[in-house]
């Protein structure tokens, strides 16, 4: 039962909230605050002694909010597991700690919806993927957030594209 809950949780937050905002956090605070049995926290370390990799395991699955930073300490990468390995939405972050592309991963393969963003977060594009191919719409956005090209993939073919500018 409280893991039905927390699929709940996780899924809705991933999809409704981004990792900067008070929704993110909120759900963070609950879910962290939850006491689950084989819950244990995971660390790795780069070879400076700066965390590389934070996140927990329920009976060694990955479970919840992971986060990967670089040697430097700096977040390059936050994933929300829902079923370990096999479902999990991903937000890449740059140097600047904004986020340049986000979206979810079934079974190691870029699944739905992905939005890639420029080195400042200004969206760039949305790509739909199936199974890792890209499959179904892509809109492509100005600089100011309007979409200025939409088109449509199939099994990774470009079927069509419209300029809208």
């Amino acid at each position: 039962m409280i893991k039905n809950i927390l699929f709940f949780i996780l899924f809705f937050s991933t999809i409704y909230s981004s990792p900067r905002n008070q929704s993110s956090i909120f759900f963070r605070e609950k879910i962290n605050s939850l006491e689950i049995e084989n819950l244990k926290e995971h660390v790795e370390y780069h070879d400076n002694g700066n965390i590389s990799v934070k996140g927990s395991l329920i009976d060694g699955i990955k479970f919840g909010f992971w986060y990967f930073y670089d040697k430097n300490g700096k977040l390059r990468e936050e994933r929300t597991y829902i079923n370990g390995d096999h479902f999990f939405s991903v937000n890449s972050f740059s140097e600047k700690e904004f986020i340049i592309s986000n979206g979810y991963l079934k079974d190691s393969l870029q699944n739905g919806e992905w939005n890639f963003y420029d080195e400042k977060g200004i969206l760039l594009i949305t790509i739909t993927f199936k199974k890792g191919i890209r499959d179904g719409k892509f809109v492509a956005y100005s600089p100011k957030g309007h979409p200025i090209v939409v088109g449509t993939f199939k099994n990774n073919e470009l079927l069509d594209i419209i300029s809208i500018r």
